[in-house]
């Protein structure tokens, strides 16, 4: 149990307006008091059926939506219990699932032989600059870091705010190595998904630090 706001990003099943109302009603009967606003195109559906997408809300606030096979997920409105209810429910019908990060692997590699090899014939270069140079080297790392950064954050996190200190070398990095930077935008993608993922199924292993500091 944690009284964190947990947020996420995912990529999972199409769409199902039959399964989507199935899960309202698991949440219903669990004591998570959810009202559904179902859209066809970002406009209001005139039924159910002819959603292709939903908002699930608590006290008007969002907690679950999901456009096609894509969405987000929030517990900030929801106390411990609840969030402890809501987590374990999109665990069981496998609404978060696992993402493949293999298109992601290969792009990073891509962008590494990239820069390695510009960075290379930059330094070779009849005049090379060395403002250049660093400005290269600089841009390349930070856009690295920030992806490590991306992946190694801790379960359960606090959301947007875990995505500072990321960010703070992200941005750097994307703006030095533009247009190339734009391989890496699959990974940092598949960064976030995969830490939902980890999240909604790690989650009661992973011992809560506040516990643990007063066990």
């Amino acid at each position: 149990m944690t009284d964190k706001t947990i947020k996420g990003t995912f990529k999972g099943t199409p769409f199902k307006a039959t399964r989507t109302a199935d899960f309202a009603a698991r949440l219903a009967a669990a004591g998570i008091d959810v009202t559904v606003e179902w859209k066809r195109n970002h406009k209001p559906a005139k039924s159910p059926e002819s959603a292709n997408s939903a908002t699930f809300n608590v006290d008007g606030t969002p907690i679950l939506t999901q456009v096609g096979a894509a969405g987000n997920f929030t517990t900030e409105p929801l106390d411990p219990t609840q969030t402890d209810t809501f987590i374990s429910l999109l665990k069981e019908e496998d609404i978060v699932q696992e993402p493949n990060g293999a298109l992601a692997l290969i792009l990073v590699g891509v962008y590494c032989v990239l820069h390695v090899a510009l960075f290379g014939w930059r330094l070779n270069s009849f005049n090379p600059d060395e403002v250049i140079l660093f400005l290269h080297g600089v841009g390349v790392l930070c856009a690295l870091i920030g992806l490590i950064m991306m992946h190694a954050r801790e379960l359960p996190d606090e959301g947007r705010a875990s995505l500072v200190v990321p960010g703070i070398f992200a941005i750097p990095g994307f703006i030095l190595t533009v247009p190339s930077a734009l391989l890496l935008l699959p990974a940092y993608l598949y960064a976030g998904r995969r830490h939902a993922y980890d999240v909604i199924h790690q989650y009661g292993e992973v011992p809560d630090a506040d516990a643990t500091a007063t066990a």
